[in-house]
């Protein structure tokens, strides 16, 4: 039998507060990022003997992306866009970011689901700004810089030359860049070092209307900075 004892020890609540006007900004952010529906919910969860817990949850709904790109990887960036439209006030309200994926609007089901720790994002928010350095470099035709951005260990004279023909000859076949978008995040092991990398996923919008797919791959240990690798389709 399940005693009165057993019954307290775990308790979770959902907050009502209404979210702040910097919340709604940022709720507002991300559903345009993704073109998709974005609803919230608050709540604190506490277990004897442990540390509590407060968290947002985010509700992502429809849209073109959550079909599209790997549940677990799009989560992640919308943990990331949360996190860096918030204030470090805003943030520090809270110990974790929940995010649902939810097919379409009306679903009430969410297809995927992750709870993710404030630490935990705020590393990988850190490390996104290599993509967005590389990005902005790859919109301002600036493809020598890129390659400066790897690590020296990853960088190769020979291969430098090449790697900025192959973008120079990509932006002249396809008119320019129109647009770069960061779309996910996913963590990758190798097997044999154990070593822990984080890639940055996306698409590249060209001005002749083809849509490829952009990866910058990094360590996921915050004190190791720059790039290990680029790669453009």
């Amino acid at each position: 039998m399940l005693t009165m004892k057993k019954l307290l020890a775990v308790f979770i609540i959902l907050l009502v507060s209404c979210a702040s006007e910097q919340e709604e900004e940022a709720f507002k952010v991300i559903g345009d990022y993704y073109d998709a529906k974005v609803t919230y919910t608050k709540g604190f969860s506490s277990e004897v003997g442990k540390k509590s817990e407060k968290h947002i949850t985010l509700n992502l709904k429809g849209g073109p992306y959550i079909n599209a790109k790997k549940p677990d990887q799009l989560a992640v960036y919308a943990a990331v866009l949360l996190y860096a439209n918030l204030s470090n006030d805003e943030v520090n309200k809270y110990t974790h970011i929940k995010i649902n994926l939810f097919e379409k609007e009306t679903e009430t089901e969410a297809i995927y689901n992750r709870t993710y720790e404030i630490e935990t994002i705020r590393n990988i928010a850190s490390k996104s700004e290599n993509f967005q350095k590389a990005a902005q470099l790859l919109l301002d035709g600036k493809p020598e810089d890129i390659y400066n951005l790897l690590i020296k260990d990853y960088q190769n004279p020979q291969e430098k030359e090449r790697f900025v023909s192959v973008i120079n000859d990509m932006n002249t076949e396809r008119n320019g860049i129109k647009s770069i978008k960061l779309l996910g995040v996913e963590l990758l092991i190798d097997n044999n070092t154990k070593e822990r990398f984080l890639s940055f996923n996306g698409q590249v919008e060209w001005e002749n209307a083809m849509t490829t797919a952009i990866s910058v791959r990094t360590f996921e240990d915050v004190s190791i900075n720059g790039l290990i690798h680029l790669n453009i389709k």
